[in-house]
């Protein structure tokens, strides 16, 4: 028992570590995707030797526990109590992975778990992506962001195409090692799930260089995406802060169109809370520095993520602006941030709050 618990939290740790991982805004990034490929393989290990479903549980929110806890470390930015919150609430989820992972493991055919095994990694994936407290990140196939040619996979499958295409490596190295049929048929069955898997890699390197090639045929459009590197958890009363984010977007946004660029930015993007600043739907109406930008470059096209005031409440919405007063369009985030945009059972346990208050952000229901 001891000894899988120790594999369950290196299990952990490993498939943390396979992500980009930082725990300070001004903090070096870590991430080894190739980790993804091997990492799995411990908990598989663990999860195999396990004696009953109550210890195959207890270990799946073990490694749940340590992965969110070091993978999701930037929650804390909303205080201590939200990360706790978090990781606790995700470990309790992931601990049910580990009891499936548990059965299809001890009662299952091997040649079978090369598909059964990935299937339910992915399938709890997709489940843990939808309803109310839905979480979706750490989807093992984002760990293949610098992957090219497995990323092709995700525009057929979505991420879970390209999180199957890990799960499969990482069952084929413990089916040979670990696997319960004769070397022979190891070695047999893992050299056909290499051969599927080398076809799909080539497949994926064949249909990027393709895209690249159309690519260079299509028109272009000149982005510019501002990141103001500021930390997330300063309250938005503060002045300095207000002072500080608007010098951060606006002014170097400002800067940015001034120059004498061969292309100047046709569309500008700032990311989620870039500005600390309610807007109202009704009414609708940017800051006069954010309406000056137009001054340099009439047809300019700025997409900003703020918190948008409706009848509902405060949603964290996608605007589109055309021109100073024009909006184009506005998306209001239909899945939040279970601990980090509201809190589940809030009316019953109010434990944090916000950089913009205590109230917590109410999901959006369609695109305009």
């Amino acid at each position: 028992m001891l000894i899988n618990l120790a594999v369950s939290i290196l299990a952990g740790i490993l498939l943390a570590a396979a992500f980009p991982l930082s725990f300070a805004p001004d903090a070096p990034q870590w991430a080894w995707p190739w980790l993804a490929f091997f990492a799995p393989v411990l908990l598989f290990v663990a999860l195999r030797r396990a004696k009953s479903a109550l210890e195959a549980y207890l270990l799946g929110f073990i490694a749940g526990g340590v992965l969110h806890l070091l993978g999701v470390y930037w929650i804390s930015s909303f205080g201590a109590p939200a990360l706790v919150s978090l990781v606790i609430y995700q470990a309790f989820i992931f601990g049910f992975l580990g009891i499936a992972l548990h059965i299809v493991l001890r009662f299952q055919s091997d040649s079978y778990n090369y598909v059964l095994l990935p299937a339910v990694w992915v399938a709890f994936e997709y489940l843990h992506s939808i309803g109310a407290a839905s979480f979706p990140w750490l989807h093992l196939g984002y760990t293949q962001y610098e992957n090219a040619p497995v990323l092709q996979l995700a525009g057929y499958g979505g991420v879970y195409a390209s999180s199957f295409f890990v799960l499969l490596a990482a069952y084929s190295v413990f089916h040979l090692f670990w696997g319960r049929s004769p070397m022979r048929l190891r070695l047999k069955s893992t050299a056909f799930a290499a051969l599927a898997l080398l076809v799909l890699y080539l497949w994926g390197c064949y249909t990027y260089w393709a895209w690249n090639r159309a690519e260079k045929l299509m028109p272009a459009t000149t982005i510019a995406v501002v990141q103001g590197g500021l930390a997330s958890n300063e309250p938005w009363n503060l002045d300095e802060y207000v002072t500080a984010a608007h010098q951060a977007y606006v002014g170097t946004t400002l800067n940015l169109l001034q120059r004498r660029l061969q292309h100047r930015p046709e569309l500008v993007v700032w990311p989620e809370g870039a500005l600390p600043t309610f807007y109202n739907l009704h009414g609708l109406q940017l800051d006069p520095d954010v309406r000056n930008l137009w001054t340099q470059r009439e047809d300019l096209k700025l997409l900003m993520v703020s918190l948008l005031r409706t009848d509902k409440g405060l949603e964290n919405a996608a605007l589109l602006f055309t021109g100073p007063n024009t909006l184009a369009g506005k998306y209001s985030k239909n899945h939040l941030v279970g601990f980090g945009e509201f809190v589940p059972f809030g009316k019953a346990l109010r434990m944090l709050d916000y950089p913009w208050g205590a109230e917590d952000l109410h999901e959006g229901e369609s695109l305009d």
